[in-house]
């Protein structure tokens, strides 16, 4: 319905148009103008037609133009990309709409007075290839392979963008072997074009002698575009079980990751450095809440009853690193784990599980990740004892759009390969949606999102084993979903630090 909000605002009836639901914004920005909206009798689904004032088109604020077309696949809940019908600078306004065989018709005025009326016919083929196409499959491209640089293997990736648009690759060079704490350096690869091509290698920090920098762990401010960078020092293979030995390091760039700071140990602040062992984060990516918090997922051991005891919890600063500080444990035993910020502020912690589960443990915080909830276990994620990448997509704002979150992890039971990526809708609860990137041998992964809406995957891959390069996926919400769903471009995805 037509309002002088900005946006079209929509209401629904479920007793025939008795009674109906309080109107509310749609993500259809317009100016006071009439929209219409019908079924596509050939598809069932929505097809509308305004004038689309959301800034991907250019427009004169308070002028019905330009005049645009978009369908909808979820009953109206979120639309497509707008395709411009008009943008003369005229008047399209008051739009009749029929559906003719497999044509659609169109009949609305034109010009400053109505003047004028137009007629016009859009085919089915038309609508079918602008809207309902199959997307491209996604294309793998190697960002790191074994051998390059001199360097044994590479291990171990975290993928983020920055406020530029920038895609940044990180992950451990392991100079002599594929084997955790051997002689490691942390480097990155940049690209400029959404993954299409990547720059040369940088050593973020160097391993000296039989160092190893391990567990790449990155987070974008979101107010000043700051890259925040956690890794680990392991002094050499036989530290791991070591009280206080393992080291954790934070660093900064300002450039867009074209320089970095000197790291600078916080280990005394976030970890007990007497009991700790292996003190690490992630592997994957760190988040900045809404109220600004960098929230860095991390877990450790401990010696007990004869083994390692694992536990996991998270490191926080509320002033941009100024001070640190730690959460409690989330209650018994987990790994490697990623967090995320849910739609009504808790945060979730989706962590690795080795002991005979075939699931992933998931626990909830609703203070800022300063205590946990009983964690659970999460069936329906399958994996072989294997890192994850978790991640929010999209958030819903003020009643536009839809909660997405993504997942992705080789979803084997028995060995790492099926790269896959599945999507819930509720937060977590479910994974209706999953799909197969890469059906061979895979490993470790991280998410992002792209600048263009687009999801990007970086992930371990090889054809006889899963160490053989680190490759970089991208493809559309309407690939992951085969068409059932897609991004609507006015209502962006939320940044890769999941901060908006």
């Amino acid at each position: 319905m037509r309002t002088a909000h900005g946006f079209q605002y929509g209401c629904y009836s479920s007793d025939g148009g008795l009674t109906w639901s309080e109107p509310k914004p749609t993500s259809l920005a317009a100016p006071c103008s009439p929209a219409t909206i019908e079924r596509i009798p050939w598809n069932g689904h929505l097809l509308c037609v305004w004038n689309d004032h959301s800034g991907d088109h250019p427009f004169t604020p308070g002028q019905r133009t330009p005049l645009c077309v978009a369908v909808s696949t979820d009953e109206g809940q979120t639309w497509s990309k707008s395709y411009v019908l008009e943008n003369k600078p005229a008047q399209y306004c008051y739009i009749s709409m029929s559906f003719i065989k497999d044509h659609v018709l169109l009949s609305y005025y034109t010009g400053m007075a109505a003047e004028q009326m137009k007629v016009v016919a859009l085919s089915k083929d038309w609508l079918e290839t602008h809207f309902f196409a199959k997307p491209p499959d996604p294309k793998q491209v190697d960002v790191f392979r074994a051998g390059q640089d001199h360097v044994s293997t590479y291990r171990i990736p975290a993928a983020i963008v920055t406020k530029k648009g920038t895609v940044l690759a990180f992950c451990e060079a392991r100079k002599k072997s594929c084997v955790d704490q051997t002689p490691t350096d942390m480097v990155v690869k940049r690209s400029f074009d959404n993954g299409a091509t990547w720059g040369p290698m940088q050593v973020v920090v160097p391993g000296k002698g039989d160092e190893a920098i391990m567990n790449p762990c990155p987070v974008i401010d979101k107010d000043d575009g700051t890259i925040h960078f956690f890794c680990n020092l392991f002094p050499d293979e036989h530290s791991q079980n070591i009280p206080g030995a393992v080291r954790q390091l934070w660093l900064q760039s300002t450039d867009d990751g074209a320089t970095w700071s000197e790291p600078v140990d916080i280990s005394e602040q976030v970890s007990d450095t007497k009991t700790w062992a292996s003190l690490c984060c992630g592997p994957g990516v760190a988040i900045q809440t809404t109220s600004g918090r960098i929230v860095v997922p991390m877990w450790h051991y401990e010696q007990g009853g004869g083994e390692m005891d694992y536990f996991n919890n998270i490191f926080y600063s509320d002033d941009k690193g100024k001070s640190w500080n730690r959460g409690d444990f989330v209650a018994g035993f987990g790994d490697e784990n990623q967090v995320v910020e849910l739609a009504d502020g808790s945060l979730m912690q989706n962590i690795r599980y080795g002991r005979g589960a075939e699931g992933r443990k998931v626990a909830v915080s609703n203070d800022g990740g300063l205590t946990w909830l009983e964690p659970y276990m999460d069936e329906t994620l399958i994996t072989p004892c294997c890192q994850a990448s978790f991640l929010r997509y999209t958030k819903k704002i003020e009643g536009i759009g839809r909660n997405r979150l993504l997942f992705s992890n080789p979803a084997s039971t028995s060995q790492r390969v099926n790269l896959t990526v599945q999507l819930s809708y509720d937060e977590g609860k479910t994974w209706p949606i999953a799909r197969t990137v890469y059906a061979g041998p895979s490993a470790y992964s991280c998410l992002t999102i792209l600048p263009d809406g687009e999801i990007g995957v970086l992930y371990e891959t090889g054809e006889k084993q899963p160490y053989e390069s680190i490759a970089f996926a991208r493809f559309s919400l309407k690939w992951l979903t085969n068409g059932k769903d897609w991004l609507h471009e006015k209502v962006l995805p939320v940044p890769a630090d999941q901060a908006q």
